[in-house]
């Protein structure tokens, strides 16, 4: 079974690379792993995104949870080694991204890259909405 990574951030959830994550693993049998980044006094807003209960992007969040085909793990720490080290330890075949707004996760998105693509960690799609 192939295995996606979607790093996500607490404060910019961005779940259009979420929805591709889960579309794409419905067509090639995957495991999706969500990495939701969270700093230091944030709680997690995953479940309180801008995309609206009962739509689509939900239920296939809910669906694919169901059939265990979707992790959520929460990480603080530096962003990017914990990335890294996810993809090391899970064996992470594509790493599906989308570039965030604020400037730091932009930052940390771009070294992010050119890590993965430095080290030959894995595939990666980003994801414009």
């Amino acid at each position: 079974m192939k295995q996606i990574l979607v790093p996500i951030f607490s404060k910019e959830p961005n779940l259009w690379a979420v929805v591709h994550a889960m579309q794409l693993s419905e067509r090639i049998n995957a495991k999706v792993y969500l990495l939701e980044y969270i700093e230091e006094g944030e709680v997690s807003s995953i479940e309180n995104s801008n995309i609206k209960r009962g739509s689509k992007g939900i239920n296939l969040l809910n669906l694919s949870q169901k059939e265990g085909k979707n992790v959520h793990i929460r990480v603080k720490g530096n962003f990017l080694e914990k990335c890294t080290e996810f993809i090391r330890e899970h064996g992470i075949d594509l790493l599906v991204l989308s570039i965030p707004n604020k400037a730091s996760y932009k930052q940390w998105v771009l070294e992010l890259l050119k890590t993965v693509k430095k080290q030959k960690l894995c595939s990666v799609e980003i994801v414009k909405k």
